[in-house]
């Protein structure tokens, strides 16, 4: 059916409203007993006083827990609000994904992208990460200098620099080589005038110098009142061990995933359908890098070819996107999976247009613009159907405990879970400390952070994230062990992960057992309930 010129505008409003359904839907979705915990706890403490790195441990730059605590203390401390504002930042992703697309390939087209990306958040929803801020605030800055490439207006590229700031205060690794990226397009675009046919090498060096230097500021316009504020409140060594050193050496080390591969669809030790998925996940891994290459490729056969100017805005917007895409790419490397893939996978969404549009043939083109869209969205589709699935056929049930019941899980887990957070707010008062660890310390993946949350009981220790190459070593778990005596912490939860490996030194033994001989020393079991042991103090 042909869309009336008239009724363009509802058409769009109406995809508009699809896509937030479908992102917003996800909100029923299990709770993350850790990516999500990390930022609900790290707010949570920014309301109670404290400062990150020095009165808690974390890698991460500290907005994301400053404007999760502003929410909590609007709306109340209820996962409900906080899932919700990580539904319309995802959400604002998408309408910048689609403004983006659409300043190159047309309204009509960028509702392509809009709604692959709007699928990809509904079946992996990344609640309360600081990632999607960041990406939200460097697809922004994107926006602003394809303003800057259409109108040659400087004050697009200080709106841009501003943004790249926004985003260095929730991933500032994500915006140290977003930065570059971006001046490296900043420098050498140096749109000349219309009436211009050359202009001398002197002054466009000249001339894109500035260009950077206004861009730079709007960055540091933003980052450094922050950054001076954390120096001068928090030791410079904290921060550099927390922000720097840990995740460039112990966090790849530990936390690292083996690179996807289509050959893994030949492992007869899974079910056919396991092996399908692993296939699909194999070719979407390299998809993005792939179309990366080609769009550098065909950039430089359209410019070679006459079919595109060189320093024109259509050439600088595609390989702007060109290098924030494979700069995003940064983020797979290292947990090498669909979640860390997103990133880049929000700029493929964009890009793959400018392959298919330039086939001449207009029947071959929306074949392989459907064919392809389908292709991406088949697992994601395919979890979000079987989540809908799961809920309507009571495989899948809500959780009982008053801050997420509105969330769903697997009916024997939250069987569990809520017999767990029952017995500990029956046996510990609201004001009194317990503590969420696994049965072995000296290897683990992570342990349950959202149990603080949901019990809504104290936290004895600035390092109740843990984390691998951390807490596995003498000096935490002689701390935490110190913080639980101080604290007087009379109940324990373990969770043990003792068949969970990954192959990474995670899944190594530290031979550090300081923390749990103590634990056996000092605690007996008294309850269990699934996975979760709770110790009492003798």
């Amino acid at each position: 059916m042909k869309i009336r010129t008239e009724d363009q505008p509802y058409f769009n409003l109406f995809l508009f409203v699809i896509g937030f359904l479908l992102i917003f839907s996800s909100i029923t979705h299990s709770i993350n007993i850790y990516d999500e915990g990390i930022s609900i706890l790290g707010s949570l403490q920014i309301l109670d006083g404290k400062l990150p790195y020095q009165d808690f441990w974390t890698i991460y730059a500290p907005a994301q827990f400053y404007i999760g605590a502003g929410f909590f203390d609007i709306f109340g401390d209820h996962l409900f609000y906080f899932r919700l504002l990580s539904i319309l930042i995802d959400f604002a992703v998408c309408i910048v994904i689609y403004l983006l697309a659409s300043k190159i390939y047309g309204k009509k087209n960028a509702f392509i992208p809009f709604l692959i990306s709007a699928v990809w958040f509904s079946a992996m929803p990344m609640f309360g990460r600081a990632v999607t801020v960041g990406i939200l605030a460097v697809l922004l800055s994107n926006l602003f200098l394809f303003f800057f490439f259409e109108k040659n207006d400087k004050k697009y590229l200080f709106l841009a620099g501003l943004m790249i700031g926004i985003s260095a205060l929730f991933r500032h690794e994500m915006a140290g080589y977003i930065y570059g990226a971006e001046f490296w397009a900043v420098f050498f675009s140096g749109m000349p005038n219309k009436t211009e046919t050359s202009e001398p090498l002197k002054y466009r060096i000249i001339k894109g110098f500035l260009n950077g230097v206004i861009f730079t500021l709007g960055v540091m316009f933003i980052f450094v009142p922050f950054a001076m504020y954390f120096l001068n409140v928090v030791d410079i060594n904290i921060l550099y061990e927390n922000l720097i050193k840990f995740p460039l050496s112990e966090f790849r080390e530990y936390r690292s995933l083996p690179l996807p591969t289509p050959l893994n669809f030949f492992d007869r030790n899974t079910g056919l359908m396991s092996r399908i998925m692993m296939l699909w996940e194999g070719i979407i891994y390299y998809l993005p890098l792939l179309s990366f290459g080609l769009t550098a490729y065909f950039l430089y056969w359209r410019v070679r070819k006459k079919k595109l100017a060189l320093n024109g805005e259509i050439f600088w917007k595609e390989m702007l996107l060109f290098n924030i895409g494979l700069n995003f790419y940064n983020q797979a490397l290292v947990r090498s999976d669909l979640e860390h893939l997103i990133p880049a996978f929000l700029i493929f969404s964009i890009l793959f247009l400018s392959l298919i549009l330039i086939i001449p043939y207009p029947k071959i083109r929306k074949i392989l613009i459907v064919t392809i869209a389908l292709f991406v969205m088949l697992l994601p589709l395919t979890r979000k159907i079987q989540h809908t699935k799961q809920i309507l056929t009571n495989q899948h049930i809500s959780m009982n405990a008053p801050k997420a019941n509105f969330t769903f899980a697997e009916k024997e887990y939250v069987d569990n879970y809520n017999q767990l957070i029952s017995f500990i707010k029956t046996n510990t008062s609201q004001d009194e400390y317990i503590y969420s660890g696994n049965t072995k310390h000296d290897k683990f993946i992570s342990n349950d952070l959202m149990l603080y949350f949901l019990s809504d009981r104290k936290i004895p220790t600035k390092y109740y994230e843990l984390h691998p190459g951390l807490t596995t070593t003498e000096k935490i778990q002689s701390q935490i062990m110190n913080d639980l005596i101080e604290k007087n912490v009379n109940y324990l939860v373990l969770l043990n992960q003792e068949t969970i490996n990954e192959p990474n030194k995670s899944s190594v033994s530290s031979n550090v057992f300081i923390l749990d001989e103590f634990i056996r020393k000092n605690y007996y079991k008294t309850a269990e309930f699934g996975s979760y042991l709770i110790m009492k103090k003798y």
